[in-house]
């Protein structure tokens, strides 16, 4: 009875390993599986897969599937023992090794993606300087244009119609500016100048100077301009050109109180002297190296001798600004023909700030002129 049954269970077992190339196949698909849909770490697949393989080794021999097999292929049971053994752990061998392949080349990758992001970042960072740079040296619509367009080989110009433009000096600086032990061969002059302008600047910030644009500094002088606004000239009314005028002077007023500001400060007695002038011009680049952005034409003359010619603390404007900055409300004084070099004998006007009240007589004048104009 107990042969029958012995029979009987290796009978059992010779079904369950009739086909005994199928259990390899499919011990060498799960160990596939883990290589290739578990994210692990090499060493961890590795470790699973060789105790996944340990398993079924011990299962095989534990029901003699080595055993059965050998005595039906006629085959010596340790012989098969050790070639399937040999033939599993090498197919993990190759997992593994394929497995660390991928992950170096999945390593190498994010390694090249990080610096590929970092360097990106950088060129960003360079191109956003860049821009603020030169924003900064030149006007914001003709920076994109450089930024956008090839201007090596072509001269980059405007022409405006109506353009109001501003030269503002600080006189008594050149009296101030010593070069001495005292203040470091003239250092600190030169440091109060920066501050002053360094100031001036902080004003074009502001929403209402938003269509003020600075060209440059020459020294004491600050020069700005208002309507520099190619393409949408055409568009403008004449309301707009005015406009334009009252917020160049509120600037140039507003660089006045400043100034006062700074002198209360410093305890200095610097004054500002201004001179306004509308009209057409011609602006542009010019240099191949450094370039620089500069205005051009008879209402950039007019407004350098405005200055020149003018008085402390007002604006020194002629007959056509001064019509407009009158009929916005700003008291003007009439100074009568001056000589102005270059132009002959000019009628020319002082214009105060808004609510200043003016001596009976002057305003007499200046309502006579006025009249006599319209």
């Amino acid at each position: 009875m107990i042969t029958h049954l012995s029979s009987s269970a290796n009978s059992d077992t010779y079904e369950l390993c009739y086909h005994f190339e199928f259990h390899i196949l499919l011990l060498q698909l799960a160990l596939l599986t883990v290589s290739s849909f578990m994210h692990l770490y090499f060493l961890f697949k590795a470790l699973i897969m060789i105790v996944t393989a340990t398993i079924y080794i011990f299962y095989s021999h534990y029901f003699n599937f080595y055993y059965i097999i050998s005595n039906r292929y006629d085959l010596t049971s340790n012989l098969l023992l050790i070639q399937t053994t040999f033939e599993i752990f090498f197919f993990i061998l190759l997992l593994i090794g394929l497995d660390r392949r991928i992950e170096y080349m999945s390593r190498l990758d994010l390694l090249w993606t990080i610096k590929f992001q970092n360097e990106k970042h950088e060129v960003e960072t360079v191109s956003t300087i860049s821009r603020l740079l030169l924003e900064n040296i030149l006007p914001k619509h003709v920076a994109e244009i450089i930024i956008k367009e090839n201007m090596s080989q072509g001269l980059y110009h405007e022409s405006y119609d109506n353009v109001v433009v501003m030269f503002a000096s600080i006189p008594n600086f050149k009296e101030f500016y010593v070069q001495s032990d005292a203040n470091n061969d003239g250092l600190e002059c030169l440091r109060l100048l920066n501050e002053i302008i360094a100031e001036f600047d902080k004003l074009l910030d502001k929403n209402k100077f938003s269509c003020v644009e600075k060209i440059k500094t020459i020294g004491n002088i600050y020069m700005a301009a208002a309507g520099l606004n190619p393409g949408a000239e055409h568009r403008m009314t004449r309301e707009r050109y005015n406009q334009n005028i009252v917020a160049l002077a509120e600037f140039a007023f507003a660089m006045i109180a400043v100034l006062e500001g700074i002198n209360r400060d410093c305890f200095n007695d610097f004054k500002l002297r201004v001179g306004m002038c509308n009209g057409p011009l011609v602006a542009g680049i010019v240099g191949a190296k450094k370039p620089q952005y500069d205005i051009w034409g008879n209402t950039v003359n007019v407004a350098s001798r405005m200055d020149s010619t003018g008085v402390d603390s007002c604006i020194h404007v002629p007959e056509e600004t001064q019509k407009v900055l009158f009929e916005n409300g700003y008291p003007c004084e009439c100074r009568g023909p001056i000589y102005v070099k270059g132009k002959g004998n000019m009628t020319t006007y002082l214009v105060r700030p808004r609510g200043y009240m003016m001596p009976t007589s002057t305003s007499r004048v200046s309502s006579k002129f006025n009249a006599s104009n319209k």
